[in-house]
């Protein structure tokens, strides 16, 4: 079974992906929020091989 990685470009320095590893909360709104805007089904077919975006989504 392949896995599928959700690759989120939030946040980028590392002092602000340290405080969302941390807080939960913070990462899965990020990710929720890019759900809502470009929707599943976009961000999913948009994934390579790797689990990395192949180009930036519209509405991101």
């Amino acid at each position: 079974m392949a896995e599928i990685k959700i690759v989120c470009d939030y946040p980028r320095s590392p002092r602000k992906l340290w405080q969302a590893m941390t807080d939960p909360a913070k990462l899965l709104g990020a990710v929720r929020k890019k759900m809502l805007t470009v929707g599943l089904p976009a961000l999913l077919a948009n994934l390579d091989d790797t689990g990395a975006l192949r180009k930036p989504l519209a509405g991101a």
